[in-house]
């Protein structure tokens, strides 16, 4: 199993889509990552990046 390490500026864009109300298939197609590495982005932080 590997381990997606995303940017700083993929975070952004992740926050910002998810605020949007997109949903997680459409981040993860956006991006060109999986849904389940969007999913736990999401669920790691529980407030806004800083």
């Amino acid at each position: 199993m590997s381990t997606t390490i995303l940017s700083f500026q993929n975070r952004v864009v992740i926050e910002t889509l998810h605020n949007e109300g997109r949903s997680l298939q459409y981040i993860a197609n956006y991006l060109g990552f999986s849904k389940t590495t969007i999913f736990n982005e999401l669920h790691r932080l529980n407030s806004e990046y800083q």
